[in-house]
Parts: C-alpha cells; structure tokens; sequence
C-alpha cells in the first residue's frame, strides 16, 4: 500500500522504517547537521556535531547501512566541518541480490526545505517523483515538495503533533505548509492515516474524521 515513503523533518527519527516494514522505499529530509530549525545557513552554535554518526549507529541497529553519499553544494568547503553541505546518504538494508526485498532509505541532509528546493530541485525531484505517501511527525514543513510527489497520496499524521481543525484555523505561518494543504486539497490524499506512537494505524476518508479521531487520542492540539 505504501510504496514510497516521504519525511521531511525527519531528524534521527527511524520509526517509519519500523512501523512500516513492507515498504521499500524512503526519502527522508533534514536541515541536520548545519542546524535543527530548518534555516538555509550556517550558525556555529546551531551545528549538531553527533548527528550524521548517531544516525548511522540507529540505523544500523535495523540493518540499514551506510552505502553511498553525494555532497550536492560547496558552501562551505573551507569550514572544517563536517556535512555542512547539502549531501544525499544512501543507505540499505542489503539483504540479497534481489532488488525486489532489499530496502532502501536515501536521506537528503543539511538541506532546508523550501529554500533548498529551489537549489537541489533537479535532485529531490528525481528522488520523490514516485512517493506516494506523506508522513509528518511533530513538524508541519514547507508544501513546496508536494508539487512533485504522485498524487492522490497517502497522508500520514503521527501522534503528538499539532493539526489544525480546518483551513481558517491555520496561522499566518501555515498557509504554505503540508497541513494547510492537505486541508485545502482533499482530492490529492487518498486516504488520511493516523500513527500511533507504537505504530499502530487508523485509516480515515477524510480530514474532518481523522482530526476527531486524534482530539480523542490525547494529542497536542
């Protein structure tokens, strides 16, 4: 059901990967290492020095390594650290010769949507052409990449995150986000999931129905 999997603000989260174990394909997105906040710069105090390897040990310990990385800009190549870049890391489960079990996760990091849309298009479009589904888990990014992905999706909210009740309840700061747009374009979701934290799942055929099935689970609203 769920082909291909995209998370923008995905952090070290590797839930998705468990939670959703017949799926073969991830896209993950993240302004990590050069800062958490999804800024387009660099800042020293805001660089996460330990994410690129605690990410690695925690996919590891799924059987997901490391196989292959592209450094996509040369920002800051004179700055001695390490992944300030935008750089795409290309791991896999690698459990045979046959493609059709292998597993695989390409994450996009140091890269801030929707500033590095603009500056890496060609590569993130290439790569979420085919997604034909949609999590977000705490964090309501930039719909600029929703442009791109197959459609109708499939939208998957994970619990302990905000969702607004309908498009008028959105902030000012909302408008461009994958949650005012969801709202906004029932046409482009195929069906509305709601994670649990323990990855169990709901399904809903629309927005409404998802939002008061969540208000009931106890989430931040």
């Amino acid at each position: 059901m769920f082909t291909k999997i995209l998370y923008v603000g995905a952090g070290k989260d590797i839930n998705p990967i468990k939670y959703f174990p017949d799926t073969k394909q991830f896209v993950f997105i993240d302004s990590q290492p050069r800062n958490e906040y999804g800024f387009e710069y660099y800042y020293r105090p805001f660089y996460r020095h330990f994410f690129v390897n605690d990410l690695k040990k925690k996919l590891s310990e799924i059987n997901f390594n490391l196989f292959d990385e592209i450094r996509l800009t040369n920002n800051y190549e004179e700055i001695n650290k390490d992944y300030l870049d935008a750089t795409k890391l290309y791991f896999s489960d690698k459990k045979g010769f046959n493609f059709r079990i292998e597993r695989t996760l390409i994450y996009y990091i140091s890269t801030a949507i929707p500033r590095s849309y603009f500056d890496l298009e060609k590569h993130i479009k290439e790569d979420i052409k085919d997604c034909d589904t949609v999590l977000i888990a705490g964090h309501n990014p930039n719909s600029i990449f929703l442009r791109d992905i197959k459609k109708p999706f499939y939208f998957v909210g994970c619990e302990n995150t905000y969702f607004p009740k309908d498009y008028e309840s959105c902030e000012e700061d909302e408008i461009n986000t994958v949650l005012s747009y969801v709202i906004k374009n029932p046409l482009s979701v195929k069906k509305y999931v709601f994670m649990h934290e323990n990855g169990d799942k709901k399904f809903f055929n629309t927005y409404e129905e998802f939002y008061n099935f969540q208000k009931t689970k106890m989430c931040i609203i």
